[in-house]
């Protein structure tokens, strides 16, 4: 089962199901899942529960440098996937450093399942919706990085984080999916 620990609004999950939800009034609530590396392959599963309508509500999937992290601005300071519905021209989007962003993969709405999948040895990440990859994704390309939604500096240590984030005081919420939904693609260690 996971327990959470709450750094303010923020909260770092530690094993299991556990449900991250965002219910404060134009709040973010990021989590990162309870495990940090610099080298190997994993994966983490996640999935959305709700996406809080208007102007900022989103929900973001990414991962960031553990080094640099501030859990006020990591999805900012990190490599992520964001669902935004109310931005109707670029709902779903890739961002990274917080500042290259573009179009990226499918819509998504409540009850998709969202699946990362970090290459630390090659610096490569992926995503997949719903058991679908995203791109052309595949995490088993090793040094090519086919179809990565970001490349990232290797050797770095580096943390999972999901972000719902929650105008007007109306909850988007993640489950973090253990066991996962979906069989993970060979050689990832499931989170």
């Amino acid at each position: 089962m996971f327990s959470t620990t709450n750094l303010s609004t923020r909260s770092i999950l530690t094993n299991g199901n556990n449900t991250v939800s965002c219910i404060h009034a134009a709040g973010q609530a990021l989590t990162a899942v309870d495990w940090s590396g610099s080298s190997g392959k994993v994966a983490a599963e996640f999935t959305v529960d709700a996406i809080a309508t208007g102007a900022n509500g989103s929900v973001g999937f990414g991962w960031v440098d553990a080094s640099t992290v501030d859990f006020n601005l990591a999805i900012a300071q990190g490599y992520a996937f964001t669902e935004r519905p109310s931005n109707t021209s670029e709902s779903h989007f890739k961002i990274k450093l917080g500042s290259t962003h573009s179009l990226f993969g499918s819509p998504v709405s409540a009850g998709d399942v969202i699946t990362i999948y970090l290459d630390l040895d090659n610096g490569f990440g992926y995503l997949y919706i719903n058991g679908i990859a995203q791109n052309g994704a595949d995490p088993t390309s090793g040094a090519a990085g086919t179809g990565n939604m970001w490349d990232f500096p290797t050797g770095a240590t580096y943390y999972i984080v999901v972000a719902p984030n929650n105008p007007n005081g109306v909850s988007s919420q993640i489950t973090i999916n253990s066991p996962h939904n979906y069989v993970s693609v060979s050689g990832y260690t499931d989170l």
